[in-house]
């Protein structure tokens, strides 16, 4: 076998394999960060199973020795063939009918050697003596205990690049004519022409012009061309006759070619097929006797020398044609899988750049925001502070004085008696809840003027991010832009019934105090006054309840004028804690809100601080990839200067 050839092409193929696992791992490296499989790994493996095949196929040519099975027809011959090939004598049983009951395995070795298992147990018998392997053979061949295949190790030169197959013999494959013992051999002949590298097949070169069962010679169709052998075997039933002159043998010789061919193969173009007529047993007596002129009339050493140059370097290189033709073409698949490959890395590069680019403009945007952001939470802070004092040290005394003068003013003007008439009763609270509501609206109305409340509002008008639209389509700044003032106060109403705070109220005014303040600056003050009047004479309503209830209306027109204006002050001095509450729940309103617009904004700066530092983890993760692709470019680009320097011919 001729190693040094197959070593160098295998070495190239290797390369082609290496080649291919290379732009397979990086192609899976780029897209790992990806849900599925790099679609360019993918295309890859299919090239590699291609290979893989090849590769095979080359390592099966690498070994010392190429498998030769030989088949053939009952009687053609067969037996006799092998002996002439390997023994020189009549070692295989041969004879008339279904002689070969096993097949034989005949390889090299060093002494004889007869190799097969019986009841399960493998037996080796070695031995010099060929007479005796005969004896052994014809033997062995009858045990029915054995396994179905024989070894035979011979010392033979040939045996050293060969190991010989050797088959029972089919008589027919028409599945009516099949017996249990036929069906068997032709299970063993089809697995061996499954397994064997190259097939010899034998026949009676009488048999082609006869009216045999041919449906063997059919399935040699199956089997591919530069594998296949064919041996028309007893030849010298032409060339012996001597009513023949040599040119009417040659066209016999040609015809039994030409018929073999359009029954086996269906063309009758004999020469594209590899058909040899031989005389085995000719060549048989020929090397046992050593008579050179029956073993040349034999043509067997013209079939030999064939079958030897089948297994030189110039017949591997031919069995390997359409092999290298695959490598070729799986070589070009892979170029073209590599241009694709650096086509699309290219492209991502590109959008790589542009996602640079993109996120070092938004970055700077962010750090804007948040420097901006600085001065106007400072600025804020401070108005917030001296809000807080406005709140603490004049907003809350004010209001409550305002809300006691309501109610003594209101109080002064009513008789003491018509507060034990129900109808006057709730005339004058119905006065007061009126004049606590006007006048509350317009203190809403007053601190939303109010100086540090304004300035406070226009700072946080300059920072941007509170300035766009809220994303839920559902907020209050946009319920509020379409409902009248009826629908709002149903809103609010429901809210503050359900929580019991001014939470809608307060939430409305941070954002359209911002947004857009005055579009809703009334509805709101009335809201709030409407609720905190409300409270304020439901606990009247339960004060004057109580105190009137300790006199009766005689007791009453008989009380002096002071003990009347003691009642009033009483009255005054049970509703004060209701009102120093209105007066702080209303300070204390505007007080959240500054707070929750404050800490609105602080958020904000805070969310672009994480922005800007997830921003620079981005800029690194993308400078990161764009030199990975960069890398995998220029590897790329090695890889396929080295495949195409890659040549496959012979």
């Amino acid at each position: 076998m001729q190693q040094v050839f197959l070593n160098t092409y295998l070495k190239q193929v290797q390369e082609v394999i290496n080649a291919g696992k290379t732009l397979q791992k990086i192609a899976n490296d780029l897209f790992e960060f990806e849900s599925k499989e790099s679609p360019y790994a993918i295309k890859t493996k299919y090239v590699f199973d291609e290979i893989k095949i090849t590769i095979k196929k080359l390592e099966k040519l690498k070994k010392d020795k190429v498998t030769i099975g030989v088949i053939g027809q009952v009687s053609s011959g067969k037996s006799t063939f092998l002996n002439a090939l390997i023994f020189g004598d009549r070692i295989l049983p041969a004879g008339i009918g279904r002689v070969n009951k096993k097949a034989f395995k005949i390889e090299y070795g060093d002494a004889i050697e007869v190799i097969y298992e019986k009841n399960d147990k493998k037996i080796s018998e070695t031995g010099e003596d060929l007479s005796k392997l005969r004896e052994k053979l014809t033997i062995l061949n009858e045990e029915q205990s054995l396994s179905e295949c024989i070894t035979i190790r011979y010392p033979k030169e040939i045996l050293k690049d060969l190991i010989i197959l050797d088959t029972p013999g089919i008589d027919t494959l028409k599945e009516k004519a099949l017996d249990a013992a036929a069906r068997n051999d032709w299970r063993i002949v089809s697995e061996i022409v499954g397994s064997a590298d190259a097939i010899i097949f034998i026949t009676d070169i009488d048999q082609v012009f006869g009216k045999v069962d041919k449906e063997l010679w059919k399935r040699l169709k199956d089997i591919h061309n530069e594998k296949r052998w064919i041996v028309l075997n007893k030849a010298d039933s032409i060339y012996k006759n001597e009513l023949l002159t040599p040119e009417e043998k040659k066209e016999e010789f040609e015809k039994a070619k030409r018929i073999f061919a359009k029954e086996a193969f269906g063309s009758e173009n004999w020469q594209k097929f590899k058909i040899f007529t031989i005389s085995a047993q000719e060549a048989l007596i020929g090397i046992y006797k050593n008579d050179k002129y029956r073993l040349e009339q034999s043509k067997f050493n013209e079939f030999f020398d064939t079958f030897k140059k089948a297994i030189n370097e110039n017949k591997i290189k031919e069995f390997l044609k359409p092999e290298i033709k695959v490598l070729s073409q799986d070589k070009l698949k892979l170029n073209e899988l590599i241009k694709d490959f650096e086509k699309d890395l290219k492209n991502r590069l590109k959008i790589l750049e542009q996602k640079r680019e993109l996120t070092v403009e938004e970055k700077e945007k962010i750090k804007e925001e948040i420097e901006k952001a600085k001065p106007i939470l400072k600025e804020m802070k401070d108005l917030k502070d001296k809000f807080y004092k406005y709140y603490e040290g004049e907003l809350k005394v004010k209001l409550k004085q305002e809300f006691r003068a309501i109610v003594k003013r209101t109080i002064q003007k009513i008789n003491i008696l018509d507060l034990f008439k129900e109808k006057k009763r709730k005339a004058f609270l119905q006065e007061i809840q009126e004049q606590f509501e006007k006048r509350i609206s317009q203190i809403i109305v007053e601190v939303n003027s109010f100086q540090y409340f304004e300035m406070f509002l226009e700072q946080a008008k300059k920072f941007q991010y509170i300035l766009e639209e809220p994303k839920d389509s559902k907020s209050l700044t946009k319920i509020i832009k379409t409902l009248d003032a009826e629908e709002f106060e149903k809103l609010l109403t429901k809210e503050f019934a359900k929580t019991g705070r001014w939470s809608v109220a307060r939430l409305s005014i941070i954002g359209m105090g911002v947004l857009g303040r005055d579009v809703i600056l009334n509805l709101v003050g009335k809201f709030i006054a409407k609720q905190l009047a409300k409270t304020i004479i439901r606990a009247l309503a339960g004060i004057l309840g109580v105190i009137l209830s300790l006199w009766t209306i005689r007791d009453i027109l008989n009380l002096p004028q002071q003990v009347k204006e003691k009642i009033r002050d009483k009255i005054i001095q049970e509703i004060t804690p209701q009102l120093e509450k209105a007066a702080h729940d209303i300070a204390f309103l505007y007080q959240q809100i500054m707070e929750e617009i404050y800490n609105k904004i602080d958020r904000m700066k805070e969310e672009l601080m994480l922005e800007l530092k997830t921003s620079n983890a981005s800029l690194q993760e993308i400078e990161k990839d764009k030199i990975h692709i960069k890398s995998c470019l220029e590897y790329l680009e090695k890889l396929n200067k080295k495949l195409s320097l890659l040549q496959f011919s012979l």
